[in-house]
């Protein structure tokens, strides 16, 4: 599978003053001219304070109204594994819908790589699927994501940077 080489980094600043500032002042300024896109995670006023990419939903009810609104921005929704919620967010206008297993823990890793299967064949609009090992991420990669989000928790980890690198390494 040929890789392209996009990147966004999705933030979730959880209604805090001052990671929004943070993202303003400090991110956005390294992040101009390079190849990367920044996804804010629900918060509508702060993708346009901070003039963000994007905007990552955790309720596809509101894809309609944003996207009427947001015509500009991509617009993506956190969806369980599972084609029936997925389905509606694509309807509604979403960008890409984003599987989370973490969403739905009692779904099987084989019911997720047959909908990621599915959904490839099946909708043109992209998934992106949220993998938590670098073996899990090949996997996805291997049965059609079009794109692999890293989980969070891997910057918890005591090397974040190696294992982001080990991460890309498997998507190769």
């Amino acid at each position: 599978m040929a890789q392209s080489g996009a990147a966004a980094l999705l933030i979730d600043p959880a209604n805090d003053p001052a990671a929004a500032m943070w993202l303003q002042r400090d991110l956005m300024p390294r992040l101009a001219g390079r190849d990367f896109a920044l996804i804010v995670k629900d918060e509508v006023d702060l993708v346009q304070a901070i003039g963000a990419d994007g905007i990552h939903l955790s309720d596809a009810s509101a894809v309609k109204k944003l996207r009427g609104k947001f015509s500009d921005l991509s617009i993506g929704v956190a969806c369980p594994p599972e084609r029936h919620e997925a389905m509606i967010a694509a309807e509604l206008g979403a960008d890409y819908v984003a599987f989370d297993p973490a969403l739905a823990p009692d779904v099987t890793a084989d019911q997720v790589m047959a909908l990621i299967q599915w959904w490839g064949e099946m909708m043109t609009v992209p998934s992106v699927i949220f993998a938590d090992t670098p073996a899990a991420a090949a996997a996805f990669a291997k049965a059609g994501a079009d794109f692999i989000a890293v989980a969070p928790g891997l910057w918890q980890q005591a090397d974040p940077l190696a294992a982001l690198q080990a991460f890309s390494a498997a998507i190769r």
